[in-house]
């Protein structure tokens, strides 16, 4: 129980650290921002000689914040316990400024390196469910190896729930992200859903991508690849010919390895 409380503490202690930051930001920025948005629909303005003071005082503020996001990025993958919870309660705010998506992979790329307590790891899962729902935007394979450094039972529960998600993204969300979680516990029911969700997700590109040709390989089965074969010559729909086309081109070309220094 006292180390539970510790743990609150701790976090609700970077939440306001890390609020006050960024109202700091925020206040530091919003002159510049405000003023861009009035130039954009009066042209006079762009001459105006404040305007320099206001961008000088935002982009410094913003280095500021680089500056110091780096250094809290390092401490964290140290071990220092501080530095992590400022890092998942700055994920768990999900501040929207210019090149905080950036800052938030990198911070998530480093947490899924990081020595998390038991309570550091509970504020993780939430970061990696927020990603699933689609409320906070982060990039794979970051979020997944995330997941994958913290996932239990139930996250694992979840995400092949969702994995039959009708929506296409969200279950293209779950499949990313369980791919790099050990022990996914797929069924053959899930497996077939999954290969489902890849082909939809080819059927949309252009070109196959890498990260659907990646879940297309581990998913590869003797009978997929039969059903691929009949969709490929047999579909009246040239898109699902293509689709079916581009993956059977990923079974047989083997990845070619980059030769060493």
């Amino acid at each position: 129980m006292g180390r539970d409380i510790r743990d609150r503490r701790q976090a609700d202690r970077a939440d306001d650290e890390i609020r006050e930051r960024l109202n700091d930001l925020f206040l530091a920025t919003r002159p510049a921002d405000e003023y861009r948005r009035a130039a954009d629909r009066n042209s006079r303005l762009s001459d105006d000689p404040g305007w320099l003071v206001r961008a000088t005082v935002s982009r410094d503020a913003q280095r500021s914040m680089e500056t110091w996001l780096g250094d809290l990025r390092n401490r964290a993958v140290g071990g220092d316990t501080d530095a992590v919870d400022l890092a998942l309660a700055y994920l768990l705010a999900g501040p929207h400024y210019f090149r905080s998506g950036y800052s938030r992979d990198l911070i998530v790329g480093r947490l899924a390196r990081a020595e998390l307590t038991l309570a550091q790891r509970e504020r993780a899962r939430s970061i990696v469910y927020r990603c699933l729902d689609g409320r906070l935007h982060c990039r794979h394979p970051e979020i997944g190896q995330l997941a994958g450094a913290v996932a239990d039972n139930r996250m694992r529960r979840r995400l092949r729930t969702q994995l039959h998600d009708p929506d296409a993204a969200a279950a293209w969300r779950a499949l990313q992200t369980l791919s790099r979680v050990r022990h996914p516990g797929l069924s053959p029911d899930d497996v077939g859903t999954a290969q489902r969700v890849v082909m939809r997700r080819a059927e949309s590109e252009p070109w196959l991508r890498s990260p659907t040709a990646r879940l297309a390989r581990r998913l590869r089965t003797s009978e997929w690849e039969t059903e691929l074969l009949e969709l490929s010559g047999g579909s009246d729909s040239k898109r699902v010919r293509r689709m079916a086309t581009n993956l059977l081109e990923v079974f047989t070309t083997q990845r070619v390895k980059r030769p060493g220094p």
